[in-house]
Protein backbone atom coordinates (compact mmCIF):
# COMPACT_ATOMS: atom_id res chain seq x y z
CA UNK A 1 0.00 0.00 0.00
CA UNK A 2 1.91 3.29 -1.21
CA UNK A 3 0.14 6.33 0.48
CA UNK A 4 0.92 9.97 -1.12
CA UNK A 5 -0.32 12.67 1.20
CA UNK A 6 -0.05 16.14 2.00
CA UNK A 7 -0.35 15.13 5.57
CA UNK A 8 -3.10 16.14 8.00
CA UNK A 9 -1.91 16.73 11.59
CA UNK A 10 -4.24 13.58 13.21
CA UNK A 11 -3.12 10.37 13.15
CA UNK A 12 -5.43 8.71 15.11
CA UNK A 13 -5.65 5.05 12.83
CA UNK A 14 -2.37 4.20 12.02
CA UNK A 15 -2.51 0.67 14.46
CA UNK A 16 -5.39 -0.29 12.05
CA UNK A 17 -2.73 0.00 9.18
CA UNK A 18 -0.47 -2.18 10.93
CA UNK A 19 -1.25 -5.46 9.01
CA UNK A 20 -0.24 -3.52 5.72
CA UNK A 21 3.05 -3.54 4.00
CA UNK A 22 3.40 0.54 3.11
CA UNK A 23 5.27 3.16 1.58
CA UNK A 24 4.17 6.88 2.07
CA UNK A 25 5.19 9.98 0.42
CA UNK A 26 4.60 12.80 2.73
CA UNK A 27 4.51 16.90 1.15
CA UNK A 28 5.67 19.44 3.51
CA UNK A 29 6.89 22.45 1.38
CA UNK A 30 7.88 25.90 3.06
CA UNK A 31 5.00 28.05 1.62
CA UNK A 32 3.09 30.10 3.26
CA UNK A 33 -0.93 30.23 3.77
CA UNK A 34 -0.88 32.86 0.96
CA UNK A 35 0.09 30.12 -0.98
CA UNK A 36 -1.28 26.90 0.64
CA UNK A 37 -4.20 28.41 2.77
CA UNK A 38 -5.47 25.51 4.41
CA UNK A 39 -2.44 23.37 4.62
CA UNK A 40 -1.91 22.58 8.60
CA UNK A 41 1.13 24.77 10.22
CA UNK A 42 4.65 23.15 8.94
CA UNK A 43 5.93 22.62 12.43
CA UNK A 44 2.70 20.33 13.00
CA UNK A 45 3.05 18.43 9.86
CA UNK A 46 6.69 17.73 10.59
CA UNK A 47 5.66 16.47 14.09
CA UNK A 48 3.32 14.36 12.52
CA UNK A 49 5.84 13.29 10.01
CA UNK A 50 8.18 12.04 12.79
CA UNK A 51 5.48 10.48 14.62
CA UNK A 52 4.76 8.45 11.60
CA UNK A 53 8.05 7.41 10.87
CA UNK A 54 8.51 6.01 14.80
CA UNK A 55 5.71 3.93 13.50
CA UNK A 56 6.48 2.34 10.74
CA UNK A 57 10.13 2.63 10.27
CA UNK A 58 12.20 5.83 8.10
CA UNK A 59 12.65 3.00 5.28
CA UNK A 60 8.79 3.20 4.90
CA UNK A 61 8.28 7.32 4.15
CA UNK A 62 9.51 9.72 1.82
CA UNK A 63 9.12 12.98 1.96
CA UNK A 64 8.37 15.09 -1.44
CA UNK A 65 9.60 19.12 -1.38
CA UNK A 66 7.41 19.93 -4.56
CA UNK A 67 6.40 21.92 -6.36
CA UNK A 68 9.66 24.50 -6.54
CA UNK A 69 8.75 27.60 -8.17
CA UNK A 70 10.15 31.02 -8.07
CA UNK A 71 8.18 33.91 -6.81
CA UNK A 72 6.43 35.05 -3.94
CA UNK A 73 9.20 36.00 -2.10
CA UNK A 74 10.97 32.39 -3.33
CA UNK A 75 14.51 32.71 -5.13
CA UNK A 76 17.17 30.00 -5.52
CA UNK A 77 18.86 31.10 -2.26
CA UNK A 78 15.80 30.98 -0.49
CA UNK A 79 14.55 27.34 -1.63
CA UNK A 80 18.20 26.23 -0.61
CA UNK A 81 17.62 27.88 3.43
CA UNK A 82 14.09 26.21 3.71
CA UNK A 83 15.39 22.93 2.05
CA UNK A 84 18.79 22.68 4.27
CA UNK A 85 16.42 23.32 7.41
CA UNK A 86 13.32 21.19 7.06
CA UNK A 87 16.16 18.12 6.02
CA UNK A 88 18.02 18.96 9.36
CA UNK A 89 14.62 18.53 10.90
CA UNK A 90 13.91 15.42 9.17
CA UNK A 91 17.24 13.90 9.36
CA UNK A 92 17.13 9.98 11.16
CA UNK A 93 12.86 10.19 9.92
CA UNK A 94 13.81 9.40 6.45
CA UNK A 95 16.18 8.44 4.18
CA UNK A 96 14.80 9.71 0.12
CA UNK A 97 13.51 13.17 -0.48
CA UNK A 98 11.96 13.90 -4.17
CA UNK A 99 11.81 17.17 -5.36
CA UNK A 100 10.17 18.02 -8.64
CA UNK A 101 9.85 21.89 -10.49
CA UNK A 102 6.46 23.59 -10.53
CA UNK A 103 4.01 22.48 -14.45
CA UNK A 104 2.90 25.87 -15.50
CA UNK A 105 -0.72 24.03 -16.11
CA UNK A 106 -3.38 27.11 -17.69
CA UNK A 107 -5.00 26.53 -13.84
CA UNK A 108 -1.93 27.23 -12.38
CA UNK A 109 -1.65 30.32 -14.92
CA UNK A 110 -4.78 31.43 -13.20
CA UNK A 111 -4.78 30.44 -9.49
CA UNK A 112 -1.19 31.97 -8.86
CA UNK A 113 0.07 34.47 -11.58
CA UNK A 114 2.80 35.67 -9.90
CA UNK A 115 5.03 31.93 -9.86
CA UNK A 116 6.68 30.54 -12.19
CA UNK A 117 8.95 27.27 -12.42
CA UNK A 118 12.60 27.84 -11.95
CA UNK A 119 15.03 28.26 -15.51
CA UNK A 120 17.24 25.48 -16.13
CA UNK A 121 20.29 27.20 -14.57
CA UNK A 122 18.60 27.77 -11.20
CA UNK A 123 17.22 23.56 -11.19
CA UNK A 124 20.96 23.09 -11.49
CA UNK A 125 21.87 25.45 -9.16
CA UNK A 126 19.36 23.99 -6.59
CA UNK A 127 20.23 20.16 -7.84
CA UNK A 128 23.87 20.93 -6.71
CA UNK A 129 22.74 22.49 -3.26
CA UNK A 130 20.22 20.14 -2.54
CA UNK A 131 22.15 16.87 -3.30
CA UNK A 132 24.66 18.48 -1.26
CA UNK A 133 22.61 19.09 1.80
CA UNK A 134 20.97 15.67 1.25
CA UNK A 135 24.48 13.76 1.73
CA UNK A 136 25.16 15.62 4.62
CA UNK A 137 22.23 14.34 5.95
CA UNK A 138 22.19 10.94 5.12
CA UNK A 139 18.64 11.51 2.65
CA UNK A 140 18.43 10.45 -1.12
CA UNK A 141 17.83 13.02 -3.39
CA UNK A 142 15.12 11.86 -6.47
CA UNK A 143 13.74 13.99 -9.14
CA UNK A 144 10.25 13.34 -9.86
CA UNK A 145 9.11 13.44 -13.84
CA UNK A 146 12.48 15.78 -14.29
CA UNK A 147 15.14 15.79 -17.74
CA UNK A 148 18.01 13.10 -16.53
CA UNK A 149 20.73 15.56 -17.34
CA UNK A 150 20.07 16.67 -13.43
CA UNK A 151 22.06 13.27 -12.59
CA UNK A 152 24.85 15.04 -13.18
CA UNK A 153 24.44 17.05 -10.30
CA UNK A 154 23.97 14.36 -7.85
CA UNK A 155 20.07 13.61 -8.31
CA UNK A 156 18.69 10.09 -8.40
CA UNK A 157 16.70 9.97 -11.37
CA UNK A 158 15.81 6.53 -11.13
CA UNK A 159 12.59 6.90 -9.80
CA UNK A 160 10.79 8.29 -6.35
CA UNK A 161 8.80 5.24 -6.08
CA UNK A 162 11.31 3.05 -7.62
CA UNK A 163 11.00 -1.48 -6.91
CA UNK A 164 14.54 -0.83 -4.61
CA UNK A 165 12.60 2.12 -2.67
CA UNK A 166 9.44 0.09 -2.21
CA UNK A 167 11.45 -3.03 -1.17
CA UNK A 168 13.36 -1.67 1.14
CA UNK A 169 10.33 -0.40 3.07
CA UNK A 170 8.21 -3.65 2.55
CA UNK A 171 11.11 -5.65 3.05
CA UNK A 172 10.39 -8.20 0.71
CA UNK A 173 11.92 -8.46 -2.80
CA UNK A 174 9.15 -8.16 -5.62
CA UNK A 175 8.95 -9.58 -9.49
CA UNK A 176 6.46 -6.81 -11.03
CA UNK A 177 4.95 -7.14 -14.35
CA UNK A 178 6.30 -4.34 -16.83
CA UNK A 179 3.57 -1.57 -17.44
CA UNK A 180 3.66 1.78 -19.43
CA UNK A 181 3.61 4.32 -16.44
CA UNK A 182 1.40 6.46 -16.13
CA UNK A 183 3.45 9.73 -16.64
CA UNK A 184 6.08 10.46 -19.41
CA UNK A 185 9.87 10.63 -17.78
CA UNK A 186 8.02 8.54 -14.48
CA UNK A 187 10.49 5.54 -13.91
CA UNK A 188 8.45 4.32 -10.87
CA UNK A 189 7.14 1.27 -9.77
CA UNK A 190 3.77 0.41 -11.35
CA UNK A 191 0.61 2.16 -9.33
CA UNK A 192 -2.61 3.54 -9.76
CA UNK A 193 -3.84 6.97 -8.70
CA UNK A 194 -6.96 7.67 -6.93
CA UNK A 195 -8.99 10.21 -6.14
CA UNK A 196 -10.86 12.61 -7.74
CA UNK A 197 -10.25 16.69 -9.64
CA UNK A 198 -11.42 19.20 -7.62
CA UNK A 199 -12.26 18.06 -4.37
CA UNK A 200 -8.85 18.90 -1.77
CA UNK A 201 -9.79 21.34 0.28
CA UNK A 202 -6.39 22.52 0.92
CA UNK A 203 -6.91 24.84 -2.04
CA UNK A 204 -3.51 25.31 -2.85
CA UNK A 205 -2.41 27.81 -5.40
CA UNK A 206 -0.14 25.77 -7.48
CA UNK A 207 -2.30 22.82 -7.73
CA UNK A 208 -3.44 21.03 -11.09
CA UNK A 209 -5.92 19.06 -9.72
CA UNK A 210 -8.38 21.93 -8.91
CA UNK A 211 -10.01 24.50 -11.44
CA UNK A 212 -11.57 26.71 -8.67
CA UNK A 213 -12.72 26.84 -5.28
CA UNK A 214 -16.23 27.35 -5.41
CA UNK A 215 -16.30 23.50 -7.59
CA UNK A 216 -14.43 22.17 -4.71
CA UNK A 217 -16.04 23.61 -2.09
CA UNK A 218 -19.32 22.22 -4.10
CA UNK A 219 -17.58 18.18 -3.93
CA UNK A 220 -16.75 18.97 -0.51
CA UNK A 221 -20.33 19.38 0.36
CA UNK A 222 -21.38 16.33 -1.21
CA UNK A 223 -19.26 13.66 0.29
CA UNK A 224 -21.03 11.08 2.44
CA UNK A 225 -18.84 9.97 4.84
CA UNK A 226 -20.75 6.69 5.03
CA UNK A 227 -20.11 6.05 1.23
CA UNK A 228 -17.92 4.24 -0.47
CA UNK A 229 -17.02 7.14 -3.07
CA UNK A 230 -15.35 10.42 -2.59
CA UNK A 231 -18.09 12.41 -3.59
CA UNK A 232 -21.69 11.13 -3.17
CA UNK A 233 -22.90 8.04 -3.66
CA UNK A 234 -23.75 5.40 -6.16
CA UNK A 235 -26.35 6.06 -8.57
CA UNK A 236 -28.39 4.04 -10.94
CA UNK A 237 -26.23 5.54 -14.06
CA UNK A 238 -23.08 4.47 -12.01
CA UNK A 239 -21.14 1.47 -14.13
CA UNK A 240 -18.77 -0.03 -11.48
CA UNK A 241 -16.33 -2.67 -12.87
CA UNK A 242 -14.15 -4.34 -10.40
CA UNK A 243 -9.80 -3.90 -10.90
CA UNK A 244 -8.58 -6.49 -12.05
CA UNK A 245 -5.22 -6.94 -9.07
CA UNK A 246 -2.28 -9.48 -9.23
CA UNK A 247 -0.11 -10.09 -6.52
Amino acid sequence: MIINTGMRTELKYLDELDKYKQYWFVTITPYGKDIEPNVPDKEKVIESFKKLSNHIGANAIGWRYDPIFIGNGFNVEKHIECFEKMTKELKWYTHDCTISFLDLYEKVKRNAPDIKPPTKDEQIEMAKAFSKIGKENDIVIHSCCEKTYLAEYGLDISGCMSKEIVEKAIEYSLNPPKVKNLREDCNCLMGNDIGAYNTCGHLCKYCYANYNKELVLENMRKHDENSPFLIGKVSKEDNITEAKQKS
